[in-house]
């Protein structure tokens, strides 16, 4: 099992949110969302997703950000955030034109706007 940069931030995450800690069947779930993902290597992982994932594991608020994709340069992003919560301990809302997901316990939200030039922005979540 190949530990990416992805891999290792998800697993941080879910470290995070989670109220268990992340044992060998969690990490190899992840891998497999990952993996059938078509992230599993970096190249494969476009920057914004990995500063992203950086931003909330720091608890760091970010305005809008713009985040393209393109599944001939990226594996599926897409696919792979809306498998997110099958091994985060997190709320996924996904109305078609964007994705909001809740991080309970790290007080975050995250929303992705997928509808005209695409961003994400990170925000403290609403108690």
């Amino acid at each position: 099992m190949k530990n990416s940069t992805l891999m290792s931030l998800v697993i941080k995450l879910a470290d995070l949110e989670n109220n268990l800690p992340v044992d060998e069947p969690l990490k190899k779930q992840i891998y497999d969302v990952v993996y059938s993902n078509d992230l599993e290597d970096d190249e494969h992982v476009p920057p914004w997703l990995l500063d992203l994932f950086n931003a909330i594991l720091s608890n760091k608020i970010v305005e809008e950000t713009e985040c393209p994709y393109d599944k001939t340069l990226y594996g599926d992003v897409i696919n792979f955030l809306a498998e997110l919560e099958d091994v985060v301990n997190c709320e996924c809302i996904d109305e078609g034109e964007y994705i909001l997901f809740n991080f309970h316990k790290i007080k975050l939200s995250l929303y992705i706007n997928r509808m005209g030039p695409s961003y994400y922005k990170i925000y403290k979540k609403d108690t």
